[in-house]
């Protein structure tokens, strides 16, 4: 008995202590299973199709530009209520540009908060665009981590405490949130959330060819119970490429393929667009320079009106099936809406207000019933910039400008688009700047108190010029006896000349500026002329072209000194051409002035007489030409000392300055009187005898 009594204490001894045991191994298990995360996880997805869910679809299978498609995202709940869950999609960098134009959200029973991130970055707002790493994030938070506005209207959840699963270090900013009705985080078993995200296919540069994309986007959503984090996923794929029969062809010409740089030289571009598709269109259109499509909206880009600007339309040629016309211009590419205009009747003129240089895009389209085979025309007159719009100088160095456009057809019904895209190529040169300067200048000859004027050409060479100078400034040239008096003549202008600057030089630093309102008119003179020591003249324009040249005749004045000497004085002219580009070419050439001695013209020498005088015509003279009548007339007359200056060449210069020293009025009388003597003498020698 006592056996059969102990076998079964036995027995239920033991099954308890295997019981124990078995317990102790559950419960290590399950501490390895806490502390491991990958047999966590392992564990998780498991289970996961039985306890939460995630699909994703998409609405259409192949767009094409312009075209609308939306993806549908469902979360639901399995067989237990599901806590903190997370639906999340990352919408692939194949969508970048393309435009979000609608999110709906059926009616659900719980909160509900939207967040978008870019870059890993949240966003204040709901992005017009999707970018290169966007992502969508909805979130189920709690009543307690949210304000219910009881409206329906967006609310900030305040703290944004609810973070996403293993992210606990950066809490979720909960913007844009969105609530239909309060309630518990949880959501129960067999609960579903859908959110509805329409996006449009852009215009992208990628269209312009018949290649097809096919692009994959996958959604996650989390949820977790007890200690358990569970996930799913589903992808949806669409694919992108042009599926119309539409066609456009695009082509044109540059009406110069190489010019100089001239800033202001102007050319003319000439675009055609033409519907090669095999129906007709409602929509064609031409863009100058190409639009930039890759980011989604047509915007304007950058090229050839950073070096050129806009002058004015040409001839048009538009489709006869033409209704309406759009009318777009861009003055500021980077701003939000960087077009202005809109529908007009005039598609060739600017719309009120806008500058034309200030113009950096145009885009002319018909809309109507463009038949295939209808082209439209467009003609652009153009000219270039001294600098690039942002007001760089452009350097000396030849340079390609691409002229870039394009052309669209379009049907509305359908929303098919096809793009065409030109490029066309003008070099711009830059010649070596010239110049040269020619004139009376060496040498020239001037007599004391006279003045001189000295004719000037300055002539631009090979290159345009925006500058023109000419310049003297030399003070020892312009010292004693040497004066600038101005100018002779008015001064003429090279073509082109826009301003005219003159500015006379002084000895002591100092500047006379002169204005010359036009090339009729004669600068003034410098206010001090002794004090001048030369000017600068300077014209300037926007494009002074090859050939042109300016006149001048600048006045220099002696003083009225005499002088037994030659005096020869030189200095250096010097004129400057300057291009657009800041290139520069100078010449020099030297003016050389010869000032003469004083000329005077040598006396007349008397004729001697070595007849004997007659007594009476002696006795008519004076009483020295009697007590010499005997000896020649010039010794009696003219008493002079060996190596002294005869008295009419002595006495000339002093005539002129009206002074005759005290010393020499004897001797002037003598002269005086023995020239009457010869006078009578002569004309008794000439008288009959029965005349005397």
């Amino acid at each position: 008995m006592n056996m059969l009594h102990r076998q079964p204490t036995a027995t239920v001894s033991g099954h308890y202590q295997h019981t124990a045991m078995s317990l102790i191994i559950a419960v290590v298990a399950a501490l390895i299973i806490m502390m491991n995360p990958a047999v966590q996880h392992a564990h998780a997805n498991e289970s996961t199709a039985d306890f939460i869910a995630v699909t994703k679809t998409v609405d259409q299978e192949t767009v094409g530009p312009g075209q609308p498609f939306t993806y549908e995202l469902t979360v639901t709940c399995g067989d237990l209520d599901c806590r903190n869950v997370w639906l999340v999609d990352e919408f692939p960098t194949e969508l970048e540009g393309f435009a979000i134009t609608n999110i709906d959200v059926p009616t659900q029973g719980v909160p509900y908060d939207i967040q978008w991130f870019e870059d890993g970055d949240p966003r204040e707002t709901t992005p017009e665009r999707i970018g290169t790493a966007t992502t969508l994030q909805v979130a189920f938070p709690t009543s307690s981590e949210t304000e219910e506005p009881g409206d329906g209207s967006t609310s900030d959840p305040g703290d944004g405490s609810t973070t996403p699963p293993g992210d606990d270090d950066e809490p979720l900013l909960l913007r844009s949130t969105m609530f239909t009705d309060s309630g518990s985080s949880e959501l129960t078993s067999g609960f579903s959330f859908t959110i509805a995200v329409t996006l449009e296919v852009p215009v992208s540069s990628d269209m312009y060819s018949d290649q097809f994309t096919v692009v994959t986007n996958t959604a996650h959503a989390s949820a977790s119970s007890n200690s358990d984090t569970y996930e799913a996923h589903d992808s949806a794929t669409i694919t992108i490429g042009n599926t119309t029969d539409l066609a456009v062809t695009l082509d044109g010409n540059w009406s110069r393929n190489t010019q100089l740089f001239e800033p202001g030289l102007q050319s003319t571009i000439t675009i055609t667009a033409q519907n090669t598709s095999p129906r007709p269109v409602d929509y064609i259109g031409i863009s100058l320079p190409e639009i930039d499509l890759a980011k989604g909206a047509p915007r304007p880009t950058a090229g050839l009106f950073d070096t050129m600007n806009f002058v004015d339309f040409g001839p048009a040629t538009m489709p006869d099936g033409c209704m309406t016309y759009n009318r777009l211009v861009s003055v500021d590419p980077t701003a939000h809406d960087p077009w202005e205009g809109g529908q007009t009747t005039h598609p060739t003129t600017l719309p009120e207000g806008i500058n034309p240089q200030d113009v950096v895009a145009l885009h002319i389209e018909c809309i109507g019933v463009i038949e295939p085979g209808d082209t439209m025309t467009l003609t652009y007159t153009v000219e270039q910039r001294a600098t690039t719009r942002d007001g760089t100088p452009i350097t000396a160095t030849d340079r390609n400008i691409e002229l870039t456009a394009t052309a669209a057809v379009a049907t509305d019904n359908t929303r098919e688009v096809r793009f065409a895209r030109l490029a066309r190529t003008t070099t711009v040169t830059y010649p070596e700047p010239q110049i040269t300067l020619t004139g009376k200048l060496a040498p020239l000859t001037v007599e004391p108190g006279n003045n001189i004027t000295v004719p000037l050409d300055i002539t631009n060479g090979e290159a345009p010029a925006r500058a023109m100078t000419i310049t003297v400034n030399d003070p020892e040239f312009f010292s004693t006896g040497l004066t600038l008096a101005g100018f002779n003549d008015p001064i003429t202008f090279p073509t082109g000349t826009t301003n005219a600057a003159l500015t006379y030089h002084y000895r002591d630093g100092s500047e006379q500026d002169v204005t010359i309102d036009n090339e009729h008119t004669t600068p003034t003179p410098p206010h001090t002329p002794q004090d001048t020591t030369g000017f600068t003249l300077t014209f300037t324009g926007n494009t002074i072209p090859t050939g042109a040249t300016a006149t001048l005749a600048p006045r220099i004045s002696t003083e009225a000194v005499r002088t037994t000497e030659t005096q020869t004085r030189t200095t250096n002219i010097t004129a400057t051409s300057t291009t657009p580009a800041e290139q520069t070419a100078n010449t020099t050439r030297t003016l050389e002035l010869v000032i003469a001695p004083t000329h005077t013209p040598p006396p007349t020498p008397a004729t001697p007489d070595t007849t004997t005088p007659d007594p009476i015509e002696t006795a008519s003279g004076n009483n020295d030409s009697e007590t010499t009548s005997n000896t020649p007339r010039e010794k009696t007359t003219q008493p002079t000392t060996t190596g002294t200056t005869p008295p009419s060449a002595a006495t000339t210069p002093l005539a002129n300055t009206g002074t005759t020293p005290a010393a020499l009025i004897p001797l002037a009388l003598a002269f005086t009187l023995t020239s009457i003597g010869l006078i009578l003498t002569t004309r008794r020698r000439h008288t009959p005898h029965h005349q005397r």
